[in-house]
């Protein structure tokens, strides 16, 4: 199968969907299959990490929108069987906008003879939570329209996703496809990584991991960590990720380590050193969120929410491979950590039962078994 993956931005870049696209890519190539990425020009001179067996080609400018559109002549000339485009609608553009996208599947579907459009749906579109998102989501609503009436398959990051749009594409096979960890586990015992960044061997390490944006839930990894404070714990958040100031100032008064994005071992190590990893998120976790499934992937004891994005498998899972309150209870969320925290052949449970969902549903060669199925069953 000759795939043809499309995503502005690949590694050394710091983009999770951009780390998506080159382990994807490396996976289909290392099974076989003949990959090309098609990606962005840093005009500041900056290359791509090299992806083994991935022909890497920058045919467009990141800063200039209707540049994308040079996809359609690469396609016409090569002639892949799939065109994959992988899909934030605020990775093509600013307020995620950019009418190029939608246009260059359009006529790759008009004109391509032998090439079939999927699209990975990261994020489809802002959902209408603020006033200040209505007239955003709007146009990026019509936007995905667009995009789907064009793909032959919708690979969805989330369960939600397929319900919601089961009767918008009837053209396109949609098939749930959760994303995967962006964090290597480093070979890292925990007592080393406290020991570097000079934590006591009897404090509490609370840890975090990701982007500091407004779906994360700080106001409850706060009470968390108060709590356990007044119950005479030495508590230390450790947070790796960018917001490094935004974490400080949202966790004010308690011990944070925040030094920002880090290097992916260095990263992993900040992560062996938590003894409760907590991921609240204002949704609920679901099957896209790469931070948590990260925590898994490490085998932490987690502490997360279930709400209206959480997907199935998931809620299944919860007290068993990680401990979950609803939405709304900040309450049941710091009891949780509470009792992680004083719990150690607990933690260890729950770390392995994490191992184990994170071996089934999101490590890579199960990822690219899942998108090669998805294309070869709607070849």
């Amino acid at each position: 199968m000759r795939v043809q993956i499309v995503f502005p931005t690949l590694p050394p870049a710091t983009d999770g969907i951009g780390d998506y696209t080159a382990r994807l890519a490396a996976e289909l190539a290392g099974g076989g299959d003949e990959v090309a990425v098609l990606t962005g020009r840093d005009e500041r001179g900056g290359a791509a990490d090299p992806i083994p067996g991935v022909a890497v080609l920058p045919l467009f400018s990141r800063d200039t929108r209707s540049s994308v559109r040079a996809v359609v002549d690469h396609v016409a000339r090569t002639r892949p069987d799939w065109l994959l485009l992988q899909y934030n609608p605020f990775s093509y553009g600013r307020w995620g906008l950019n009418l190029s996208v939608p246009a260059v599947l359009e006529a790759v579907r008009r004109g391509a003879a032998g090439t079939r459009v999927a699209v990975m749906v990261h994020e489809a579109y802002v959902p209408i939570d603020r006033p200040k998102f209505a007239v955003m989501a709007a146009w990026q609503r019509w936007q995905f329209r667009r995009i789907g009436r064009s793909a032959h398959v919708l690979l969805l990051s989330m369960a939600r996703f397929v319900d919601d749009f089961a009767g918008r594409f009837p053209q396109a096979r949609l098939v749930h496809s959760p994303v995967g960890s962006n964090l290597p586990r480093a070979p890292v015992d925990p007592a080393t990584a406290r020991a570097a960044l000079g934590i006591e061997p009897d404090a509490c390490v609370l840890g975090m991991f990701g982007t500091a944006h407004g779906s994360r839930l700080f106001d409850w990894v706060a009470a968390s960590a108060r709590r356990l404070t007044e119950s005479g714990r030495r508590v230390v958040v450790v947070y790796t990720g960018t917001g490094p100031d935004h974490t400080r100032n949202q966790l004010a008064g308690l011990h944070v380590i925040a030094d920002g994005p880090l290097p992916a071992p260095a990263a992993s190590a900040r992560l062996a050193a938590s003894d409760v990893y907590v991921a609240p998120f204002v949704d609920g976790v679901s099957s896209r969120r790469g931070s948590f499934i990260a925590g898994l992937s490490h085998g932490l004891a987690t502490v997360s929410t279930v709400g209206y994005n959480t997907d199935p498998f998931l809620r299944q899972s919860a007290g068993d491979a990680f401990l979950a309150a609803d939405l709304g209870d900040r309450e049941g969320f710091v009891r949780h950590v509470s009792e992680l925290a004083a719990d150690a052949g607990r933690r260890r449970r729950l770390g392995d039962a994490a191992i184990r969902l994170h071996d089934h549903w999101f490590a890579w060669p199960q990822i690219a078994r899942r998108v090669r199925a998805a294309l070869v069953g709607s070849g």
